[in-house]
């Protein structure tokens, strides 16, 4: 009588089949996901990494974030 809750189904045979292909699509997403990460942020010699533009901009100063609001008139409105 035991033997009959112990022997596994057809069905369970193709859900696992079923639920590993997803699982390897899902790696494989995050792998090229990493991948382009990696060669995006990799690809620049001496630039500060998380902010493409600091070489441009001086970095993360509070000068460079107040720029694009300070007016041609020297900050008087």
């Amino acid at each position: 009588m035991s033997e009959v809750f112990r022997r596994e189904h057809a069905l369970h045979h193709r859900r696992r089949g079923r639920n590993l292909g997803v699982l390897a699509g899902l790696l494989g997403l995050v792998v090229m996901l990493f991948a382009i990460t990696v060669v995006k942020m990799g690809g620049q010699q001496g630039a500060t990494l998380g902010n493409p533009s600091a070489s441009q901009a001086g970095g993360w100063g509070a000068e460079a974030m107040v720029a694009p609001f300070r007016s041609d008139d020297g900050g008087t409105q």
